[in-house]
């Protein structure tokens, strides 16, 4: 169960503009590069319960992720996280 973070954000011209394009600066927690520019996002899942069918493939997951971004000043965290 791997949440679709990286591509959702991606997908976002206003998360790009703020988080980068080459990378984009979004990391799974405990794996941003040391010295990453700022600002960047971090995201864990913190909770997940997989679908359990007897007959057929579940298709889906119920997952809980919790995002964070950081950065120099409150103000760049605040405008990346309402992107």
């Amino acid at each position: 169960m791997i949440p679709p973070v990286f591509t959702l954000l991606n997908a976002s011209s206003a998360v790009k503009a703020l988080l980068g394009t080459n990378p984009l600066r979004v990391f799974p927690w405990g794996e941003a590069p040391e010295g990453s520019k700022k600002p960047y996002a971090t995201y864990i899942v913190y909770n997940a319960t997989p679908e359990n069918l007897l007959g057929e493939t579940p298709d889906e997951d119920t997952m809980h992720t919790q995002i964070d971004v950081w950065g120099e000043a409150s103000s760049s965290c605040i405008s990346a996280a309402e992107a």
